[in-house]
């Protein structure tokens, strides 16, 4: 299931069904190292998951380097911010 928002999640919540293998993480960071893309854009749920992750992956051995390189700053723009939220009228990059 995907929202509007870009978020995707099972039936059940879980998130474990679309994690991203070495070679789909190889293929992005390849489009990135020679500029095809450079920014990639998330929606508020997503981005709220993985901005807590991606200061934390290189702590942890059994990541793949290939997925800790994926996961360096770049240009990762959120998008949606929930009504009221302070930010709601800001973009964050990372």
């Amino acid at each position: 299931m995907v929202s509007l928002d870009g978020f995707v999640e099972g039936p059940n919540g879980e998130l474990s069904w679309s994690e991203p293998g070495p070679e789909l993480h190889k293929h992005f960071n390849d489009q990135y190292l020679t500029g095809e893309i450079d920014t990639s854009l998330y929606g508020r749920r997503l981005y709220e998951i993985m901005a807590s992750y991606w200061p934390t992956v290189n702590e942890d051995s059994d990541v793949p380097e290939v997925e800790k390189e994926f996961a360096r700053p770049g240009g990762r723009i959120l998008a949606v911010h929930p009504p009221g939220h302070p930010g709601s009228r800001q973009t964050g990059v990372s």
